[in-house]
């Protein structure tokens, strides 16, 4: 999907919370903001140029289209629920201008 969406990821060598190595993907002209929904829900947030063609690649994936919302000071986006990104939210937003 990040392909589609015309996204490098790059391997990158990061540190977790408790100081263990691991391997990770960082994005190329991506910002992903990574925040806690509640206690047991993760969710990130990925910056789209183009919040439309965002849900087309994302619809075409998973098979469901899914309502694009505006938020005031933010700009437009949609939710991928949990149920269909592997136990995380996922963000589409595309800023306001």
């Amino acid at each position: 999907m990040l392909v589609q969406l015309a996204v490098l990821a790059i391997p990158a060598s990061v540190l977790t919370a408790q100081g263990t190595p691991i391997t990770a993907a960082r994005l190329d002209h991506v910002a992903i903001a990574v925040r806690d929904l509640d206690a047991a829900t993760m969710g990130v947030t990925v910056i789209v140029e183009d919040i439309v063609r965002a849900r087309q690649v994302v619809a075409s994936g998973v098979g469901r289209r899914f309502p694009i919302g505006t938020v005031s000071g933010r700009g437009r986006s949609f939710l991928v629920p949990p149920g269909l990104a592997r136990g995380m939210w996922i963000e589409f937003l595309e800023p306001e201008a």
